[in-house]
């Protein structure tokens, strides 16, 4: 029996678990969800869209540090934390970026407390005293905007309390691992003023060994600190103020060569054995800053809401990037980036009124400046000495749109919602490459302008069909603005116009056996047109990728989302996601660059698309007595095969001649994570315990790097975490 066929048994006992358990005496039910995905606080269950929601308490429980552990429990989402905090894509449903700078805009955008976070470096946040992270699914061009054609990652902090409230959290692991999380809050003046503050540090020793320099890679090294003050002068207006500090040391990922085509690295001989033979050890550093300003008025039945955030961030890196003892090339990619925003929205009626209303206007600007540079060693050039080449792309973004949504339920049970937002955006950049040895596809200058507009609308359809039963459909259109590359590239491959998404989703949400499961499915169709694409230009030596729009793709599929409270002590859950999602545009399965399998360049399947996802987990509690519980939580995360690259045909002969295919695929694989705890205390107040992630210790390609071509003629891996075990206490007052 393989893999897939276990998973599928495990979540079909978890999906169908036994309703016998609906007959015990004691009723037990589902805790409500709330969400702010329609920018109100609703139950998840009422909100017509696919949204997975984690509340707080669960990240703490299941112990999600970042996004790529989020990712694993979310259908369709992948996030592949690769080699660095700048670079790492978030795809959802298929639809993914095909970079990270700062410049150029995500697929898929990242809120905190309502403010836009920006691309790649920016849109990395520390995972601590969070009241929830929301996933909605699917093109969010109405009230999200332009940046969301894939979907929005809604993350909202633990909001200031009238209450005292706190807490405090230590936690050690494995490789010498080190997180301590706390926050404390409650009233300054009754009634009037409240505050907070909490703060996280983590570090760990990496996962990998540089051989050569008896020292490891990979490392994490982060601290951060949040302050809030929520102010409410009146009952009818309050002020949430917010700024956030983080800074970030480490080393960053570490690539191991997975093929050597020209014999330049014969140390490294087994490419899972998570030991490398670099020169110098890889640098990362981001030190960022963040506030924003929230308000909220009533004005008479209506509500005026004013959104304003700021943010600013260096981030620095340098890599070995011929990953081998000899000094041959190193590069990085840092950025400077200062962002504002400010959204005014006017909001009437609720979900009991006969229409409900929405209206607003969004500005957004931003500057950065991209510094991408190469460094040319003295093992390449034959010589005593470095010389550096590069770039220099300082991008600027002005972004204004108003958008509008208005909700009509003619009867008890049926909704009908009519949005759309209206887009003008204005782009420029100063660009520059400095190309002394002819290798990076010359020494130019660019200034370019470019402006946009663009009206993307929403129509969702919603019947209550009873109670506890939501049935919806929804047609919309998202829009992710064009630009210009601002990182390393050549002068062909610098301007590229806007993609846009058409969605078609269909779905049901229920609580069914007196609230006892929660069984949400949701079904889609998504059409992308002008796909954007980097790929490496292969008439240089040296990795230099153009960005162009290059015809369209489509992904469909299914989603289910389970939870089951069979009892007090037994609470199950289960996800499932299928995906098909690929190229059908003019480069669907179009072979450049020769004939040879080394050479060959096939668009098949969408990046980071697995076709086969799932999760299945339980919680059992068992009471020692009357303020004490053991808790037991296991958990089985499966990924079917994608592929982490644009080219399915990968394929590079080694130097003894052998043929290595499948280079850009990453198999099935299964994660097995658990938890075994101790809780105390009236209501939980503390709780002790250990947990395992990676429990089989299973090894899985977070990233393919391909540097075959030219002098370093490397094919290098990025792998996932190995086995980790830890030990916490928390301590809520």
């Amino acid at each position: 029996m393989n893999s897939r066929t276990i998973m599928v048994a495990l979540l079909a006992t978890s999906m169908l678990a036994s309703p016998a358990f609906a007959q015990e005496k004691d009723k037990v039910g589902l805790d409500e969800i709330v969400v702010t995905a329609q920018k109100r606080s609703e139950n998840v269950q009422d909100v017509p869209i696919a949204i997975t929601a984690i509340t707080g308490e669960q990240l703490e429980s299941k112990g999600i540090r970042s996004l790529d552990e989020v990712a694993f429990r979310v259908p369709n989402l992948s996030f592949r934390n690769t080699s660095d905090i700048k670079l790492s894509p978030i795809s959802l449903r298929g639809v993914i970026a095909s970079t990270g700078s700062a410049g150029q805009d995500p697929s898929v955008a990242t809120y905190v407390d309502e403010v836009f976070l920006g691309a790649g470096a920016g849109a990395n946040i520390a995972y601590y005293d969070l009241e929830a992270v929301e996933v909605l699914r699917g093109p969010q061009g109405t009230l999200f905007g332009r940046n969301a054609i894939g979907g929005v990652i809604n993350i909202r902090t633990r909001r200031p309390t009238f209450q005292t409230q706190g807490f405090a959290e230590a936690e050690i692991g494995t490789f010498d691992h080190l997180r301590l999380t706390g926050g404390l809050g409650g009233a300054l003046i009754d009634d009037v003023l409240a505050a907070r503050v909490s703060g996280s540090f983590d570090r760990r020793a990496g996962f990998t060994k540089i051989v050569p320099l008896n020292t490891r890679s990979d490392d994490e090294n982060n601290w951060n600190v949040r302050g809030q003050l929520l102010l409410k002068p009146s009952e009818n207006m309050e002020w949430l103020f917010s700024g956030e500090y983080r800074k970030v040391q480490q080393s960053g990922k570490a690539f191991e060569t997975l093929v050597d085509a020209v014999g330049i690295n014969p140390a490294n001989t087994d490419p899972n054995d998570r030991r490398i033979f670099t020169d110098e050890k890889n640098r990362e550093t981001f030190d960022g800053y963040r506030i924003s300003l929230n308000g909220n008025i009533d004005i008479g039945s209506a509500k005026l809401t004013s959104v304003t955030g700021y943010r600013h961030h260096n981030y620095f890196s340098r890599s070995d990037t011929d990953g081998t003892p000899l000094k041959l090339v190193s590069d990085g990619d840092p950025e400077n980036v200062t962002a504002f925003s400010q959204e005014l929205r006017l909001a009437g009626g609720d979900d009991k009124s006969v229409i409900s209303w929405l209206i607003g206007g969004f500005y957004y600007t931003q500057e950065s400046t991209n510094l991408s540079f190469v460094d040319f060693g003295p093992d390449l050039l034959g010589v005593p000495l470095t010389i550096a080449g590069g770039s220099n792309g300082a991008v600027k973004v002005n972004s204004y749109a108003a958008f509008a949504s208005i909700t009509a339920r003619p009867g008890d049970k049926l909704s009908i919602t009519l949005g759309g937002r209206y887009t003008k955006e204005r782009k420029s950049i100063v660009y520059s490459q400095d190309d002394p040895l002819g290798l990076l596809g010359g020494t130019f200058t660019v200034n370019g302008v470019k402006k946009y507009n663009n009206f993307s609308p929403n129509l969702n359809i919603s019947f209550k069909a009873s109670d506890d039963v939501l049935i919806y459909a929804t047609a919309s259109r998202g829009f992710k603005s064009g630009g210009f590359n601002d990182a390393l590239g050549d002068a062909t491959g610098i301007g590229f116009e806007p993609e846009k998404v058409n969605n078609a989703e269909v779905g049901i949400k229920s609580e069914l056996f007196d609230r006892r499961l929660r069984l949400n499915i949701a079904a889609f169709y998504l059409k992308w047109d002008d796909i954007l694409i980097s790929a490496d230009n292969p008439s240089t030596p040296i990795y230099d990728p153009t960005l162009r729009n290059s015809g369209n793709a489509r992904s469909y599929g299914l989603e289910a989302e389970a939870t089951f409270k069979a009892s007090e002590r037994l609470a199950l859950n289960a996800s499932i996601a299928l995906l098909d999602a690929r190229f059908i545009g003019p480069l669907n399965k179009r072979r450049a660059g020769g004939n040879t399998p080394a050479t060959q360049f096939v668009l098949d399947r969408l990046t980071d698309a697995p076709s086969f996802t799932a999760s299945s987990s339980f919680t059992y509690r068992v009471p020692v007595n009357d303020s004490l519980n053991i808790v037991f939580a296991p958990e089985l995360i499966y990924r079917g095969s994608s592929l982490l690259g644009l080219n399915a045909g990968l394929a590079v002969s080694d130097s003894r001649g052998v043929l290595k295919t499948g280079l850009n695929r990453q198999t099935g694989f299964a994660l097995v994570n658990a938890s075994l705890s101790l809780d105390g205390g009236e209501d939980g107040h503390w709780s002790a315990g250990l947990w395992v992630k990676n429990l089989t210790n299973t090894r899985y390609k977070d990233r393919i790097f391909d540097l075959s071509g030219g002098p370093i003629g490397q094919v290098f891996q990025v792998l996932g975490p190995p086995r980790t075990l830890g030990l916490y206490v928390h301590r809520e007052f």
